[in-house]
Formats: structure tokens, sequence, C-alpha cells
């Protein structure tokens, strides 16, 4: 079973079988998790049933591109969960979520990130397909938004941070530079009265 799509819509087909309504509900929060932050957004969900045990796996894809002002981003996730409905047990919620970021006005800036994700759902979450869509949908929204903050936290002191340790604090010659311009003044005429002095009168 496939149901994909995307921006907020979404095409597939919908069976009666069980990996297929657990697959369909859970559809419209995760499609939705990047849509208010990101353009050009695609998304698909793919379910499995063998043995009894049904595989759910989500993939969102989305990029956003701006040549004009010289940046393009992309984001891309993909969760899977593997379980049998109404058994005694949490499931396990395994996923990958990749960021990158490319600025290049005046250099060759990027940014890439990778972080797996490992969440439990809950065993009453696998009764009931609706309440499934919305506990795993929740638990990726969460793991998304905390790595967009954690990104966030990394770039606000990514100058005061990194960039400083990069930063040249002296000059090759060890000497601090005066910015005192009326110093640099009086030390050019201290030099050309010396030098007149220890050269003697011109004729």
């Amino acid at each position: 079973f496939f149901w994909g799509g995307g921006g907020g819509g979404g095409g597939g087909s919908k069976s009666g079988s069980s990996s297929s309504s657990y697959a369909y509900t859970f559809v419209p929060a995760s499609a939705g998790n990047a849509t208010s932050a990101q353009l050009q957004l695609g998304w698909g969900v793919y379910a499995k049933e063998s043995s009894g045990a049904i595989t759910v796996t989500a993939a969102v894809s989305s990029k956003n591109i701006n040549l004009r002002n010289y940046w393009a981003g992309a984001w891309g996730s993909e969760f899977e969960v593997e379980f049998k409905p109404g058994q005694s047990e949490a499931a396990t919620l395994k996923g990958t979520i990749s960021v990158q970021t490319h600025h290049f006005e005046d250099g060759n800036i990027q940014l890439q990130q990778k972080k797996e994700v490992t969440k439990n759902v809950p065993k009453e979450a696998l009764q009931d397909p609706e309440a499934f869509g919305v506990c795993v949908s929740k638990l990726i929204r969460q793991a998304e938004c905390d790595l967009h903050a954690a990104i966030e936290n990394v770039l606000m002191g990514f100058n005061l941070d990194v960039l400083k340790e990069l930063r040249r604090v002296l000059p090759i010659s060890r000497e601090k530079f005066d910015w005192n311009p009326l110093r640099h003044v009086l030390r050019k005429d201290v030099v050309q009265k010396t030098a007149a002095v220890l050269n003697g009168p011109t004729e």
C-alpha cells in the first residue's frame, strides 16, 4: 500500500487491509509536519504486512531554492515503525532527519546535519489506526522541532563560539594596533625630528 503527494494534497489507493488503514490515518499529520515551514514538499507513506506484523514507513522531502538571493535548502526525514495490532508492549519508531543549506554569495557556506531518532510508541496507540496516526505523527513532529531548535541555538551563538576561535587575536607582529590617530601623528613627528637631529642640518 502507498499513499502520498505534495503540499497538503495526496493520492493513493485505500483498501480494506489492516496495513492500509494504519497508513491512511497516519497521512494528514505526517504531511503537515513540514508544510508550515518549508516549500516544495513531497511526502509518502508506505505500509506492508507480513506474518501478522505491520510495517509503516513515512518519508517527507522538502526543498527551497532561491538562486536570486544565493541560497538553497533541503529537509528530508524518513521514519519506520513495525508492530502487531493489539500487541502488549510498546513499538519502536526509528527514523533519520537530514538538513542541508547552502549560501553562496561572496563565498561558499554549507550546513549539513543528520540525526538518528528513536521513539517509543505506546501500546495504547497500537490498538486503533486513528490513535496510531495521531501518536506517531506527534512523535515525528517533536523530533523535527527538537532538531530545528538545536540548529538555531548553535547558529545563534556561532559568532561567539566557533568564529571567535578562528579570528586572529593579535597581528603577526604580536602587537595591538592603536586606533588613536593623534598618537600616530605624534609618533610620526617624533620620528621625523629625531631623524633630523641625528642627520644634522641639511645644506
